[in-house]
């Protein structure tokens, strides 16, 4: 499909999908105001870069089980809808509960200030009790935040792969990813709306008696993260019939594990792992990196929303750049690009530069992740295409993701942002020759296609999956 096509489904109104559009509006909107700035506010409430990537990290990982055990209880249930809402409900509720923490440090700031006023012995034991809370609260705070972070992306995850099931049965595979671009627009607007509203906010005290803070204020993203909910749980129970179809019976993994650990699948997974690790890197500490050179949240508003466009723009074209340089030709480009990307970010100083350098996420992930879909279903046989898909997106954003946060935060507090990405585009480097290596047994198996089509073009014979798609998926 053309991107003119691809333009006009985005503007075109079906009734019959409106409610999905407005649903991926909502919900990205809200990934775009608490998630998205989700390293940028534990900075702000005193934890460190270390302890923040522990926290992104064990977020990613909670992943891997959260989609299919909680799809698995729909579907054993039957009850689709009314676990999309408790999920939003009990989501909503425990991200917001890390609201709690910076107004707690506001009324602490506050009694301590009231203290200054009642002579200098009141200053100094409250200064002493503030010494010995202080040592504390650092514990508690990184607990509470890793419970409520942990738990709310439990329960958060599974919301869009249970709606996914719905909207394929009744649209399509093919216009899914229609309904799922309004996602992208939700998400590049809602950081910006939430970035500006928060710079906009600094000095609103929501909280009576509590002192007015500097800098961003993250209570505004707080209520619209949870005012989106609201309106989206809304929505799901006045205008969705989730309708999914009898799951078929499920395949026999032990003959099909074979062909899963072919050597072309391994190294397809081992580069999948790399650039899973530099997208969490870059997700994880790109917006502490900018904060620290000195921008402003209407600013990382704004590098989203650059982000999302070239997301939206590629994510339409990526079809043809599958056909002039095959599967593995644009997970070379997308790699080398990634590299690119890398090595610019410790060269600036002026952060509004970033806004030059973003438009490549529209390759490193777009194309990338895009690609990345599209090849698996090729390496894996129809029985298992499921299965492939879940190895997929946990080893790229949960494993590859949680991985690169982890690490990312050691290498950051230890030796700096710059040597952090110095460091991520090495590992990239090292993805490099095991992409080419791919790309070179790809081709050899292509020239073996074409010689069994000349030798056995009489005869009706078979090939071999990876035979069969060698063409296709170079």
């Amino acid at each position: 499909m053309s991107i003119r096509s691809n333009i006009r489904e985005f503007f075109s109104i079906d009734a019959s999908t409106v409610k999905y559009k407005i649903f991926f509006v909502l919900h990205f909107f809200g990934l775009g105001s608490i998630p998205l700035y989700l390293p940028v506010f534990l900075r702000s409430i005193g934890i460190d870069a270390f302890h923040s990537g522990i926290i992104t990290a064990l977020r990613k990982l909670v992943r891997i089980p959260s989609s299919p055990l909680i799809g698995a209880i729909a579907d054993k249930s039957l009850r689709h809808k009314l676990t999309l809402m408790v999920c939003v409900v009990l989501g909503t509720c425990l991200y917001s509960g890390l609201s709690y923490i910076p107004i707690v440090q506001g009324m602490e700031r506050n009694g301590y200030n009231l203290s200054e006023d009642e002579g200098s012995q009141a200053i100094a034991t409250e200064t002493v009790h503030l010494s010995i809370h202080g040592r504390l609260s650092t514990q508690v705070i990184f607990a509470t935040a890793l419970f409520f972070v942990v738990s709310g992306e439990f329960f958060n995850d599974p919301l869009e792969s249970i709606l996914a099931a719905s909207i394929v049965n009744q649209v399509g595979v093919e216009r899914y990813g229609h309904q799922r671009l309004y996602g992208a627009f939700g998400f590049g607007i809602g950081s910006l709306v939430t970035g500006f509203a928060m710079d906009q906010t600094s000095h609103v005290t929501y909280i009576p008696g509590s002192l007015p803070h500097h800098g961003p204020n993250f209570l505004t993203a707080f209520i619209i993260n949870f005012g989106l909910s609201v309106f989206a749980l809304l929505l799901i129970g006045f205008t969705f019939e989730i309708t999914i179809n009898e799951k078929k019976i499920p395949p026999n993994f032990a003959k099909h594990i074979g062909l899963l650990i072919r050597k072309e699948t391994v190294l397809f997974l081992i580069i999948l792992f790399i650039t899973g690790v530099a997208n969490g890197v870059i997700m994880s500490f790109l917006f502490w990196f900018l904060r620290d050179i000195g921008a402003s949240q209407t600013l990382l508003g704004l590098v989203t929303v650059v982000m999302c466009s070239a997301e939206m723009l590629v994510f339409s074209c990526t079809g043809t750049m599958i056909g002039r340089l095959g599967h593995v030709g644009v997970i070379i480009l997308a790699l080398a690009c990634t590299i690119i990307r890398l090595l610019i970010y410790p060269f600036l100083e002026n952060p509004w530069y970033v806004l030059l350098v973003e438009p490549m996420n529209g390759i490193t992930f777009a194309a990338m992740w895009a690609t990345c879909v599209s090849y698996a279903s090729i390496l894996a046989p129809n029985e298992v295409q499921s299965t492939m898909q879940g190895v997929v997106s946990s080893v790229y954003y949960n494993l590859g993701g949680g991985t690169g946060s982890l690490l990312g935060g050691m290498v950051y507090k230890a030796y700096g942002p710059r040597s952090m990405f110095w460091a991520t585009a090495g590992l990239c480097g090292v993805g490099m020759p095991l992409a080419i290596a791919l790309y070179c047994i790809n081709s050899v198996k292509e020239k073996i296609s074409n010689g069994y089509d000349l030798v056995n073009e009489d005869e009706n014979l078979e090939l071999p999956l990876a035979l069969n798609d060698a063409n296709i998926a170079r």
